[in-house]
């Protein structure tokens, strides 16, 4: 027998955009999102992006945006795995294939650049290029757990528990011909 645990939250978001066409080859968007996280506290994050649009078979877009994703109940509180029946020397029950909770996750965070340009040289050919870069700031990750003792008179294998993991970097060009 153990404790699950809960909690309440709320999460409150407001999100205003603004797009504006200034002639037939240029436009661009600006936005804001608001997100208020009863546990996690608030975030804003902006977004912005131009789109060039030189001729019909040339399109140039550069966007950038920040987001903020809260941990999951399922990722923070939830304890998964199973006994079956065994016991070590001092009476505890062993178990196995756990995943234990962790209620002092932080939130992820991200920034991302991405450029694109698409060139249509016919009507039935279509290239695309797409440069991006991302940070993802507290990363949430599965990885080992150490010093459990979230269930008395158990003792568990090798548990896991997601965790912050630091800072993930993403780069990359992605080259389409369609």
């Amino acid at each position: 027998r153990f404790d699950t645990p809960h909690t309440r939250f709320h999460n409150l978001s407001a999100y205003v955009q603004w797009q504006a066409q200034w002639s037939e080859q240029l436009s661009s968007v600006a936005g804001v999102r608001l997100d208020h996280h009863s546990v996690y506290g608030s975030s804003v994050n902006p977004r912005l992006g131009v789109v060039f649009a030189p001729s019909k078979n040339h399109v140039f877009k550069a966007l950038y945006g920040q987001a903020f994703r809260a941990p999951s109940p399922e990722e923070s509180l939830s304890t998964i795995g199973h006994f079956d029946g065994r016991q070590d020397a001092d009476g505890r029950y062993i178990g196995t294939n756990f995943r234990v909770g962790n209620e002092h996750l932080e939130p992820e965070t991200v920034r991302s650049l991405s450029l694109t340009w698409d060139w249509r040289p016919t009507q039935n050919l279509n290239f695309s290029t797409n440069l991006y870069h991302s940070r993802i700031t507290s990363l949430v990750v599965t990885q080992a757990s150490n010093n459990v003792t979230t269930i008395p008179g158990a003792v568990l294998v090798n548990p896991e528990t997601k965790g912050n993991a630091g800072r993930q970097v993403q780069a990359g060009l992605d080259l389409t011909a369609q």
